[in-house]
């Protein structure tokens, strides 16, 4: 469920985005500059700064302007459409050929507010779900006055993202889950993608093979990120993955029952097909190219994780691919009609869910503070720090990698010599010498590299300082 294409954002935002939808638990993890920090932004240009949700002004935010101040009592209460990206993306997916792209069209067209949010796709879904449902309560707890619904149009990943979202802020009673009206999903993997199934089973494989640099392959093939492991089967929640093996075979835990859609809420979903026969076999058998039509209509295998979507409500558009989903003109006549459809006819949700204001605050006040205090490193210079970082660590676990394997076929090739009486004693003492030769190369090699990336870090960090 990868949608990576060109947009307005760069190509070094691009790169970056890449990059944390297969290593970003790692960066963030090491606490890595490069980890991307989840924010909302006004527009998907990706020159924007990110919209400061403790002092919004929805009105300011509609002029194109950075938000200042909060004056909810003197702004008309306006719909919002939060606009959530996929893996190894950024809002600059959303952009068309012609410059426009969905949020703008929205609010040209029906006068609604798009935000765009983006975030590091390699953590877990259920992680970046409870980061963007405490960000979302951040934002109705300033001006939730000035709102009067949530829209939610979420592409490939960022549809789990949002029932992730959603989940949690049912679970612990926030605020904003209650606004929201239209939920979109396209190309949202809910039951997983067969690529990621297919790269678990080829690590398996691999790691089968008793070869010290088979092994490797599945160790490297293994490293690729949370988010992307749990794509296997669409985890949403963090007891569908916790306690369990990333790296198990075809085992899927997810817990979920399908049962985690907002009853006041109307659900939408788009799919595409890879022909623009519909019912040609390729399109059965890959759907979009990256999920497959049950899984992106909410259809699991097993019946008990279906998700309860209006047939109504579901849209096939032949010959568009997973990456377009985002940014096509038909695609988005059909949400202009969706998400514009009243909401007034549901039911209020404390008819469904009493929610209890007071309950559990102090904890989710606490996370927001957290969440909100997270180092940005978007400057130029603190990430050319976290590349050279990057560099090392992987030059240094590398270089440990391939010499354990160097070291286990040596291993076996003089196993083999030292089993000839005539040469044993030689093969002995060749053996020692070459193991002594290759570690004093390998460890030099990390010196140099260490010693290159300190300095390079430094000399970043004094051209930072100048400017």
């Amino acid at each position: 469920a990868c949608s990576t294409k060109c947009g307005g954002g760069g190509s070094s935002n691009k790169a970056r985005a890449i990059l944390n939808g297969v290593v970003g638990d790692y960066l963030d993890t090491t606490r890595n500059e490069l980890a991307i920090n989840m924010n909302l932004y006004p527009s998907p240009s990706g020159s924007d700064e990110p919209v400061d949700v403790s002092v919004a002004d929805l009105a300011l935010l509609d002029a194109g302007r950075p938000a200042s101040s909060c004056t909810s009592s003197k702004t008309k209460r306006r719909r919002v459409c939060i606009l959530v990206h996929g893996l190894t993306d950024d809002e600059s997916t959303w952009i068309m050929d012609d410059g426009t792209d969905y949020g703008s069209l929205l609010r040209r067209d029906h006068n609604i507010l798009p935000l765009y949010l983006r975030y590091n796709t390699g953590l877990h879904v259920s992680t970046n779900g409870q980061k963007l449902s405490l960000l979302l309560q951040s934002l109705h707890q300033y001006c939730g006055s000035q709102i009067d619904s949530v829209s939610i149009i979420a592409h490939s990943m960022g549809g789990l993202v949002t029932r992730s979202a959603c989940l949690n802020a049912k679970r612990r009673n926030m605020s904003w889950v209650r606004n929201v009206s239209h939920v979109v999903f396209l190309g949202t993997p809910h039951h997983g993608s067969p690529w990621e199934k297919i790269g678990n089973a080829v690590s398996h494989v691999l790691d089968a093979v008793p070869r010290p640099y088979m092994k490797l392959a599945a160790n490297v093939a293994n490293l690729r990120s949370s988010g992307i492991k749990d794509l296997r089967y669409g985890y949403v929640l963090d007891e569908d993955w916790a306690g369990h093996d990333p790296n198990g075979l075809l085992d899927n835990t997810k817990v979920q029952d399908g049962s985690d859609l907002l009853p006041w809420s109307k659900y939408f979903a788009a799919t595409g097909t890879v022909t623009v026969n519909p019912n040609h076999f390729a399109s059965h058998l890959v759907g979009d190219a990256l999920v497959r039509k049950d899984s992106a209509m909410g259809r699991s295998n097993d019946k008990v994780h279906d998700l309860d979507l209006d047939p109504e409500n579901i849209q096939e558009f032949a010959g568009v691919g997973h990456i377009h989903l985002s940014s096509n003109m038909d695609v988005y006549r059909q949400i202009e009609d969706w998400i514009t459809q009243p909401w007034d006819a549901y039911p209020s949700p404390s008819d469904y869910w009493e929610y209890n204001e007071g309950e559990g605050r102090e904890d989710i006040e606490t996370e927001q503070q957290s969440v909100a205090q997270s180092p940005s490193y978007d400057g130029k210079w603190s990430q050319a720090r976290g590349l050279t970082t990057l560099i090392q660590d992987s030059v240094d676990k590398g270089t440990r990698a391939v010499e354990g394997v160097q070291r286990e076929l040596t291993d076996e090739v003089y196993s083999v010599l030292t089993m000839i009486p005539a040469i044993a004693p030689a093969a002995r003492t060749v053996h020692a010498v070459q193991d002594t030769c290759v570690g004093s190369v390998y460890s030099i090699i990390r010196g140099v590299n260490f010693g290159i990336g300190e300095a390079t870090k430094q000399a970043f960090a004094m051209i930072e300082n100048k400017e």
